[in-house]
């Protein structure tokens, strides 16, 4: 055996040991995409592991929390490193951020007050499905809270849309 042998290993070993680690401290979710609205860049039964933060920015694929068929949430936010059956009990959403709160709104008509041109207010974002003619997005649903972010996928894929899908740019990250 190598000495490149022994030091690939033992790399291999401190990763797994670190993605456990994450993953028992509640700050990896693995998750199971139900659903068209991001075809073609995931497809409905992909398994998908999200890490969990609120740190995002434009273009990123985001895990949000679908709100309730009335509108608005039933339940406060998960937060913090949450046990899983409290994230397993909830409705979440995969899509894509289009704008973070200072952002104009996008042309695409959403159910908001001011309209487009207006600015998104402090503690809310823009999210969209890259395929559009699937999606239940802010679309439908208006503003999403920041802090009904479950958090990324750990590997981020750009967009792959199908034709007449807004196209995503690119803004220094958000914070919450």
């Amino acid at each position: 055996m190598t000495v490149g042998w022994w030091i690939g290993s033992l790399l291999g070993a401190l990763t797994a040991v670190g993605l456990a680690t994450l993953y028992n401290g509640r700050r990896l979710v693995p998750v199971t995409v139900h659903g068209h609205s991001m075809y073609p860049t995931y497809t409905s039964g992909e398994r998908i592991v999200v890490h969990r933060r609120r740190r995002v920015r434009v273009g990123q694929v985001v895990v949000v929390e679908q709100p309730a068929a009335g509108g608005g949430w039933a339940q406060s936010p998960v937060i913090g490193p949450a046990p899983a059956r409290a994230v397993a009990l909830r409705r979440w959403m995969i899509k894509r951020v289009a704008a973070l709160p200072g952002d104009p709104l996008p042309p695409t008509p959403i159910p908001v007050a001011g309209g487009v041109g207006a600015a998104v207010p402090s503690g809310y974002l823009v999210v969209f499905g890259d395929n559009q003619r699937a999606s239940f997005d802010s679309r439908h649903i208006g503003l999403v809270p920041v802090e009904r972010v479950l958090g990324v996928p750990l590997v981020n894929r750009p967009a792959r849309p199908p034709d007449g899908v807004h196209q995503v740019g690119h803004r220094p990250a958000l914070r919450h």
